[in-house]
């Protein structure tokens, strides 16, 4: 099952997607509305309370108009209280993963797909580049798929997909103690949607830090223990794959810090492993020479979102959207115009879009 899942996803997404502005069938990625909202501190802290409480409003607020049914699931962790681990104080805090599903058949062979990011911060790093441009980069899917599904008449969902932004990933944090939103995302609400039966579940793709862009030499640093296939396309997946007897490293200790790790080890009722298929989607930032870019010390977050950045961006949710067309839906066949007899279906598509922007 985890293979077809990744080849299918490696077939979705183009190596070359069109530069500039992207567009769906019916609608253009517009990442901007969300970026603007991502660029405060949302470290699980008494201070950054407003900040997250409004990010989680906007996250419901957006997959709500989207036509999305609407969760939220609440949990307890321990956090250290300073974000750089400095102070080794504890403290209790309650998170809040918000979770999307567009519903269609559930009890098949895969046909459960997951798209997820975190959007608390570490406090530490840029909060709109780790991970702002990754919830970004959920919500503008969720928009373009659910859009495209419900209303254009061209797709009919075949199978259920869900759209889960994960709160407070203590694996990023410094000297965090508690299980991270991503674990009882799978152990305590996944888990029992698919009845605890695995098969069902077809796959996730966890979208972490992805905007951390740099096309100069040199700039990317990658440990011994992968072995890489280099093309030539502006934007593309490298065949890194993972060797027999090799050690472990930073790098790999990247793969455990995100949020697939927690289907890797997921856990069935009688708990035992259950390795649920899940891709992780980086920019690899801890191992990027990334250049200052901007005159101001410290760089304005608004500085550093360049054209190429945000194409970078653009061109991922349009990978992960059109893997979702292809994996979870079938197109329908085009219908000849006949003049009035389409009108409706006309106007209610544009009212629904009114009504997205409208509360956008």
């Amino acid at each position: 099952m985890v293979t077809d899942f990744l080849k299918l996803l490696v077939t979705s997404l183009p190596a070359t997607p069109t530069p500039g502005t992207v567009k769906g069938d019916e609608d253009e990625v517009d990442l901007q509305q969300h970026l603007e909202k991502l660029s405060s501190q949302r470290y699980p802290i008494e201070s950054n309370t407003q900040n997250r409480d409004t990010m989680r409003e906007y996250i419901i607020e957006r997959m709500t108009n989207y036509g999305l049914e609407v969760e939220q699931q609440k949990f307890n962790t321990t956090i250290s209280e300073d974000p750089i681990g400095i102070d080794s104080q504890y403290i209790k805090v309650q998170g809040t993963n918000v979770i999307g599903i567009q519903r269609a058949v559930t009890e098949h062979p895969g046909a459960v797909v997951v798209v997820g990011a975190d959007y608390d911060s570490n406090g530490v790093d840029d909060p709109l580049f780790h991970n702002g441009a990754g919830v970004a980069t959920l919500l503008e899917a969720a928009r373009l798929y659910t859009i495209n599904e419900r209303w254009s008449g061209r797709y009919v969902a075949n199978y259920t997909t869900i759209f889960v932004a994960f709160d407070i990933n203590t694996k990023l944090h410094k000297n965090s103690p508690g299980h991270p939103g991503g674990y009882y995302f799978v152990q305590n609400w996944l888990m029992p949607f698919l009845k605890q039966n695995a098969d069902y579940f077809g796959g996730a793709i966890i979208l972490d830090s992805i905007m951390n862009v740099n096309y100069n030499i040199y700039t990317q640093v990658l440990s011994n223990n992968f072995q890489e296939n280099r093309r030539a396309e502006r934007f593309r997946l490298e065949d890194m794959r993972l060797q027999s007897g090799m050690k472990f490293d930073n790098l790999l200790g990247e793969f455990v810090k995100s949020d697939n790790i927690h289907f890797w080890n997921a856990k069935d009722a009688s708990n035992r492993t259950v390795q649920l298929p899940a891709l992780l989607l980086t920019d690899t930032k801890a191992f990027r020479n990334m250049e200052k870019e901007c005159v101001t010390d410290p760089c304005r977050a608004v500085d550093l979102v360049t054209e190429e950045r945000l194409e970078f961006v653009e061109a991922t949710v349009r990978s992960v959207t059109t893997f979702l067309f292809n994996r979870q839906t079938t197109r329908l066949p085009e219908q000849p115009s006949s003049g009035m007899s389409n009108l409706p279906s006309a106007i209610m598509t544009v009212l629904m879009f009114a009504l997205v922007r409208l509360h956008m």
